[in-house]
């Protein structure tokens, strides 16, 4: 059995987070791109760039120390245009290339999130058109054939991406957008093999801030999302069919998740577990001391919570985390069994600095919470992301960059409390790992204003 999980983001070119996070976005951005190489690409049109086909290198690359190989066409789409050569001005680095962080340079496609469907996977994402902003779904065959994009229409406002799931080959989204009275979602379905999407429905008086969720279940699909209660932020959820268009979608008001955000819905048996983040305040001690930060953080707890099938609470809300954790982000995943493991980063310094490790966590049906560490002084910044592939039931990918901004991967042990094999591999080289299906990988890369999405084989 394999279950649809929607996760936060990962520092893979997704739009920032707006609000209370958007300063600690930023400066954990730095590390996690400030070292990024930068390549030269073939120009491609501002839509998608075949791929050229792959030649007999990289079988020849491959060696006793290197686990994954490219799979057919490297890359297999192109999402954005990269520029013409050009002359060195003012702004650029060493090698004539816009610094990215001038803002002055163009803008580039980005990516939300990423899963496997039946015969593809699917990509939520956002590319430069026509003067504003567009989102998108690309769609890449798992055989690494077929990669194409389908429009979703302008975007206005400050909106992230489409939050998407699927089931099969159909993919359900609930895309951001607003109105007179503030932030709504579009809730759409779309198959692997259309390009026109379906209308579902629509919810008003949505948070952005707080985030979304959106998961298939046994009874259809639950999307969560963000909505003001007594002055303050709490989630909500709702249930709908998606083989039908809902004139209604009946809210359900989940308590204790007052000042809650990135809410991710991971699959259990029966229903769903529900993960969040909520910021407390911080205590207020007068007068700082000259020893004592500048800036006082107050907690930032994670959290999880049972859902049935319906969306409503099947349990009370668990503390994943310590009460006095600051977690800056985290990844989730149901399992077969029930159970839900995270894997989350911690800043206990400074506001936007990853403390060093990655923290694991599994929550089991009962209530249970145990807890596990993937030591190491070679982790850079950004929130690890934990992949799981329906095709080869128990394996959990865990990636997370390193220091030098390399991929590191390895396997989430059976306990899930520990990581084996995390390595860094010449295959994955700085790409960011978005899927996991098929028995392969989805990664892309940036390639100055052009984004390249491929396809790669691991061994455990």
């Amino acid at each position: 059995m394999s279950f649809s999980t929607i996760r936060v983001a990962r520092f893979r070119g997704r739009a920032a987070p707006r609000g209370s996070t958007a300063v600690a976005w930023l400066l954990m951005m730095v590390g996690a791109v400030g070292c990024r190489s930068r390549g030269g690409a073939e120009q491609g049109d501002a839509g998608v760039t075949p791929a050229p086909s792959a030649g007999p290198k990289a079988a020849a690359a491959s060696s006793a120390a290197q686990r994954c190989l490219s799979v057919a066409k490297d890359p297999v789409l192109t999402l954005g245009d990269a520029p013409k050569a050009r002359t060195a001005t003012a702004g650029d680095d060493e090698d004539g290339e816009r610094d990215p962080s001038d803002p002055t340079a163009p803008f580039a496609p980005h990516l939300g999130d990423a899963i496997p469907l039946a015969s593809h996977f699917a990509v939520a994402g956002q590319r430069p058109a026509g003067g504003g902003t567009e989102d998108v779904i690309a769609f890449v065959g798992n055989d690494g054939r077929g990669g194409r994009v389908v429009s979703l229409g302008r975007v206005y406002g400050d909106v992230g991406p489409p939050t998407i799931a699927g089931r099969g080959d159909e993919l359900v989204m609930a895309v951001p957008d607003a109105d007179a009275k503030g932030g709504t979602l579009k809730l759409r379905a779309l198959s692997a093999l259309s390009d026109a999407p379906r209308a579902l429905g629509e919810l008003t008086d949505v948070e952005h801030d707080a985030g979304v969720a959106l998961a298939f279940g046994p009874a259809g699909a639950v999307v969560v999302w963000g909505a003001e209660r007594a002055g303050k932020t709490s989630l909500r959820s709702a249930s709908f069919d998606p083989s039908k268009a809902a004139a209604a979608l009946t809210a359900i008001e989940l308590d204790g998740t007052i000042d809650a955000e990135a809410p991710v819905l991971a699959g259990r048996p029966g229903g769903f577990w529900l993960s969040w983040i909520a910021e407390r305040a911080a205590p207020d001690a007068g007068p700082p001391a000259e020893d004592q930060k500048l800036v006082a953080v107050g907690p930032r707890v994670l959290h999880a919570m049972p859902l049935d099938a319906a969306g409503k609470p099947g349990g009370r809300p668990l503390t994943v985390s310590s009460d006095a954790a600051h977690v800056i982000g985290f990844d989730a995943i149901g399992q077969a069994d029930g159970a839900l493991d995270l894997a989350f980063r911690e800043d206990d310094t400074t506001p936007g600095v990853d403390r060093g490790d990655v923290q694991l966590a599994r929550v089991l049906l009962d209530g249970t919470v145990k807890s596990g560490r993937v030591d190491g002084d070679d982790f850079g910044g950004g929130v690890p992301s934990m992949l799981s592939d329906p095709s080869v039931p128990g394996r959990t990918w865990l990636s997370a960059r390193s220091t030098g901004d390399a991929a590191r991967l390895g396997l989430i042990a059976s306990s899930g409390l520990a990581a084996e094999g995390l390595a860094s591999d010449p295959a994955l080289g700085s790409a960011d790992v978005l899927a996991a299906g098929a028995g392969r990988l989805l990664v892309s890369r940036y390639r100055e204003r052009a984004l390249e999405i491929s396809l790669v084989e691991c061994r455990p």
